[in-house]
């Protein structure tokens, strides 16, 4: 599991690299977090869970699942993946210490390094190139990532939401099963298959 671990944060450290963070950085970060394998249909946080921890994927996928007390549903507004938005965690508990209305469930066999808010916040303040690296790869990074997908959901039709899944996030479209794309864009899953013959 050494070497599986070590292999796969490869890209990790490549990205704390190309942040100028320091090699010392890199091995407290990479010591303070903990490897976890996620098996399929696994959930690594649930709705009513306090998130204190924050996730990078090294191999699989996620979707964040969010729970709506009024219709009792629950639906995907979010996708993580090795190679897309590999960053994830619930910022409505992980901030605030608020029990959290979303599921992250994983939607294939996966890897991930986790890290608890304890540990990165001692990394931040003893680190400023740590500081530097999560302020502008992981706040800013998720804040842009969900600030674009909620303005394609309120201004874009479901066949332009679909294009846009195509065009800017092919991972997606490739590794995601279709009942949580569909539920994303909010169409059904017949309709999806339609949408995909008129492309």
């Amino acid at each position: 599991m050494k070497k599986k671990k070590n292999n796969s944060s490869h890209r990790l450290i490549e990205l704390l690299l190309s942040s100028n963070t320091s090699p010392v950085s890199i091995n407290k970060l990479m010591e303070a977090g903990k490897i976890l394998v996620i098996k399929k249909r696994t959930k690594v946080v649930a709705v009513g869970d306090v998130c204190d921890k924050g996730f990078f994927i090294l191999e699989g996928g996620f979707i964040s699942r969010v729970y709506n007390e009024k219709t009792e549903t629950s639906r995907t507004q979010n996708f993580f993946l090795e190679d897309f938005n590999p960053f994830m965690s619930c910022e409505d508990s992980y901030f605030s210490g608020e029990k959290t209305k979303t599921d992250l469930l994983a939607i294939r066999d996966s890897l991930v390094l986790q890290f608890t808010k304890s540990d990165l916040e001692t990394l931040i303040a003893t680190s400023s190139d740590l500081g530097a690296f999560f302020t502008n790869h992981i706040l800013v990074n998720a804040l842009n990532q969900e600030s674009t997908l909620r303005k394609i959901l309120n201004a874009y039709s479901k066949e332009e939401i679909y294009n846009y899944l195509i065009e800017d996030c092919n991972s997606v479209i490739k590794y995601v099963p279709a009942k949580y794309i569909a539920e994303f864009i909010g169409i059904s899953e017949e309709w999806l298959s339609k949408t995909k013959k008129k492309i």
